[in-house]
């Protein structure tokens, strides 16, 4: 038998710290709930960000870049897709659409 771990408490600590730090950051409109974070400006664009606990991945919503999804990779979420690691992505994905720059 394979057993899984669950990457949620993870995922829940990253979220939030990622909260932390865009609420100190930026004038962006961020909410956590749970394992859910939602960031948006005054014309609503936004990003979401949520913990998809049958894969144990993160998955992101950019208005900008689109869908991607992170696995936990020695403390470190990836993307799937290719070596960036969330923290990248959405920071210049931030950059680039809201026009401030945040250091995740």
């Amino acid at each position: 038998m394979i057993f899984s771990l669950n990457l949620e408490p993870f995922a829940k600590e990253t979220l939030q710290q990622l909260a932390d730090q865009l609420e100190l950051q930026t004038n962006l409109d961020v909410e956590l709930q749970g394992t859910q974070l939602t960031i948006c400006d005054d014309l609503q664009q936004t990003f979401l960000l949520n913990f998809h606990s049958p894969t144990n991945q993160l998955w992101l919503s950019s208005p900008l870049t689109g869908a991607h999804h992170f696995l936990l990779d020695n403390g470190v979420w990836i993307s799937t897709r290719s070596q960036i690691s969330l923290t990248e992505i959405l920071s210049s994905d931030i950059c680039q659409l809201f026009k401030d720059s945040v250091n995740l």
